[in-house]
């Protein structure tokens, strides 16, 4: 944690995009992850972060139909309960935080036309985004107050 404590002295925001390598298996350290840059923020008083979750979490999971509420929480079962268990934290903590909950990736080019918002729903029928596009919003997000305390969807 120390290291990570080091890395956010005398920032005033950080982006997270810690996540799995493989959706086959949970992997801890990325839960462990999550709460030392918490408690290193928390140390350092740096109050704003923004992290990448995932569009298949189970909180309102039933909005976006059959293939993000049926068949994602089946294949990406272990990257679902690793989100859930990180937004959690963050949550939970004394930052003033955005999870942004991103469809599934692709690396495809920077577009900036993407739709985000709370509840927005998804279009075709496997919800996609590129990492390029995920970085405009989140980068967008540290100049802006809209989605405060809030988890935005974004997707094509």
């Amino acid at each position: 944690y120390q290291q990570v404590e080091h890395a956010v002295l005398n920032q005033e925001v950080v982006l997270s995009a810690l996540g799995a390598a493989t959706p086959l298996k949970r992997d801890h350290n990325l839960i462990i992850g999550i709460q030392n840059i918490v408690a290193g923020m928390t140390r350092q008083n740096v109050r704003r972060i923004i992290y990448q979750s995932f569009l298949g979490v189970k909180e309102y999971r039933k909005e976006l139909g059959l293939m993000v509420n049926v068949i994602m929480p089946v294949i990406l079962k272990n990257v679902i309960v690793d989100h859930e268990a990180k937004e959690d934290i963050i949550m939970k903590s004394p930052l003033d935080w955005t999870i942004v909950r991103c469809a599934i990736l692709t690396n495809g080019p920077l577009t900036s036309e993407y739709r985000s918002g709370e509840h927005v729903k998804p279009s075709p029928m496997i919800p996609l985004i590129s990492r390029a596009d995920v970085a405009d919003f989140m980068l967008m997000q540290v100049a802006e107050d809209t989605y405060w305390y809030k988890k935005p969807r974004i997707m094509y």
